[in-house]
């Protein structure tokens, strides 16, 4: 201690006893403790939650679970033969590899704005069913194609395109699988019901008789060997003999030309066209003369330095020649009349026509297709 002067005139001296600050010190780390405890808790309880949360989100799936699927999501785009397409109204933000090729670019960054890539597209999901629709006909540079979409959260869409020629194509094949077993069956049902014919006349000891019955179906068959004996595409000649065999099932009469003759020089889709066009041209002449008194159905085929031609008559009451090129045109009811649709579209590949007339009273379909290079 100082006086006013500045001199010391006294000492004071003070002390903490060693208990004392222990339990300072052990009541401050006890306070910290507990908020200590209460953090982790806090911290424990948060991890569990985001945790959850996170899994719920994820579906449950573990990190590998999500890589797995990832790759599977790639590839199965990948494989898609249909163009995928994901939109964020008027962005694309996911294309499989076949839209990509398909609209001509290498990544979806490189796609412009909906409305500038596709304006056929905007303007079908701008309308006001453009949530949801299927097999829709549009357009992409002046080429046919078939849309798909379907809603996805979040107010996306995802849209399925495809080329129309290959829809076509498809039905072709279930066309022509259809035509093959129709003709298989009623060449089966008829060799059974002769079969069944000469073993009855077996058994009632008329040999003779089972003897014409073989004798009549030779010559049958070498008549329809003679009559297609021209055709040499063995394909189309063995389609000629199943119509003719269809035809004396059905009570028609069934006539190829004796004129009619083709090389077996044509390249196979030229062969694959003449076997859907002529099937769906006699099997429309079988329509149209079940309910006539005479059914008689002609087919011609030849060629020529031009190309080949292909000529149907038949004698029933015909089609109206001022709508018979419209799509889906048909005179058998709703939900028919796909068969000239087909005959067009492959027609179209090969540069070919369709024509149809009435002569002498009957219905004549004239298919010609010209020589490629290096045909007559």
């Amino acid at each position: 201690m100082r006086s006013a002067a500045g001199n010391v005139i006294g000492l004071v001296s003070t002390g903490f006893l060693l208990p004392t600050v222990q339990a300072g010190i052990a009541r401050v780390m006890w306070g910290l403790l507990s908020w200590y405890g209460l953090g982790l808790l806090f911290a424990l309880l948060s991890s569990l939650y985001l945790s959850g949360r996170l899994r719920r989100d994820l579906f449950d799936l573990e990190p590998d679970q999500i890589s797995s699927l990832i790759s599977q999501h790639h590839a199965v785009l990948t494989a898609l033969q249909d163009g995928v397409l994901v939109l964020d109204g008027g962005r694309i933000i996911l294309a499989n590899a076949r839209a990509l090729a398909y609209l001509r670019v290498s990544e979806v960054s490189a796609l412009p704005a909906l409305p500038e890539l596709w304006p056929e597209l905007h303007g079908l999901l701008s309308g006001a069913d453009g949530t949801s629709f299927q097999e829709r006909p549009s357009e992409w540079q002046k080429q046919p194609v078939l849309l798909t979409c379907y809603p996805l959260p979040g107010g996306q869409r995802l849209v399925l395109f495809r080329g129309r020629a290959e829809a076509v194509r498809l039905a072709e094949e279930l066309t022509q699988t259809r035509q093959y077993v129709e003709l298989l069956r009623s060449q089966t049902h008829e060799f059974t019901n002769r079969l069944h014919t000469i073993a009855g006349l077996m058994q009632i000891g008329r040999p003779e008789l089972a003897l014409q019955v073989i004798q009549r179906e030779a010559s049958q068959a070498q008549q329809v060997s003679d009559s297609v004996g021209g055709v040499a595409p063995p394909r189309l000649a063995a389609l000629l003999a199943g119509k003719i065999a269809r035809a004396r099932e059905l009570g028609v009469h069934l006539q190829v030309a004796p004129a009619s003759a083709l090389a077996d020089h044509w390249p196979e889709p030229v062969i694959d066209a003449l076997l859907l066009i002529t099937g769906n041209l006699i099997e429309n002449a079988f329509d149209a003369v079940q309910d006539q008194p005479k059914r008689r159905i002609t087919v011609m085929i030849g060629e020529d330095a031009e190309g080949l031609q292909i000529e149907v008559r038949d004698c029933g009451p015909g089609v109206d020649a001022q709508h018979w090129q419209q799509p889906g045109f048909s005179t058998k009811g709703l939900g028919r009349g796909q068969g000239l649709d087909l005959i067009r579209q492959h027609l179209l590949g090969l540069e070919g026509h369709l024509d149809y007339l009435r002569s002498s009273g009957e219905s004549v379909f004239i298919v010609s297709i010209p020589a490629t290079e290096g045909e007559p």
